[in-house]
């Protein structure tokens, strides 16, 4: 596996991750039957979602800044889907840091479970209304612009990302409910809107601002 193939592998697996941790937290909260959500579980969700779609966002503002320079004057569709994907890269950042402002509240020593919970399901919510319904096609603009210097940059992947990312994770597996699997799955319950597949885009098939 050359360099380039690695990078590829763990932003996929990333995305993956995210993906399976949407689908088990939209599962917790639309549990019904008056099963209470596990706050040890959602609070695990909330931090492994608030670190990997802040990489996700910086990824995308790498992307954007690194391709729109290359841009020909002539190329209007890939303008277009690079300013399309800065709108949504700023939606993005702002749905995270209601979440962020939430998960921050509830570690001060707040424990105000309803409001936590509240904005989490927002959270889920506007991925699935805004994120996972937008397609950023721009794999064309990386084969054209990107060597490997460029997606070093882009990527971010390194041995201490690696490790957090899988730390996390595992922190959320490690308090997952009984009955629950991080698998994915469409979830129409509840009041939430059916997650977003597991299945990863490739880099430049971007699924959202992570986004994603």
């Amino acid at each position: 596996m050359n360099e380039l193939e690695f990078i590829r592998r763990q932003v996929s697996i990333e995305r993956s991750h995210m993906a399976a941790v949407r689908s088990a937290c939209a599962a917790a909260l639309a549990r019904d039957g008056g099963t209470a959500p596990d706050p040890e579980f959602l609070e695990a969700c909330a931090r492994y979602l608030l670190f990997v779609v802040g990489r996700f966002n910086a990824q995308d503002q790498a992307h954007c800044d690194l391709l729109r320079p290359r841009l020909d004057a002539a190329d209007v569709e890939g303008r277009e889907t690079i300013d399309d994907l800065r709108q949504a890269l700023a939606a993005s950042r702002e749905a995270i840091g209601r979440l962020a402002a939430a998960v921050e509240s509830r570690g001060a020593g707040t424990r105000d479970d309803s409001s936590f919970v509240e904005a989490l399901r927002e959270y889920l919510g506007f991925h699935a209304r805004v994120l996972a319904t937008r397609r950023h096609s721009i794999h064309h603009l990386f084969d054209r612009h990107y060597g490997i210097a460029e997606w070093r940059l882009a990527s971010a992947v390194d041995a201490d990302s690696i490790l957090e990312e899988r730390e996390r994770y595992a922190r959320v597996v490690g308090c997952l409910p009984e009955g629950l699997s991080l698998a994915p799955s469409e979830l129409p319950a509840a009041g939430l809107p059916p997650s977003a597949p597991a299945v990863a885009p490739a880099p430049g098939a971007t699924a959202s601002p992570r986004g994603d």
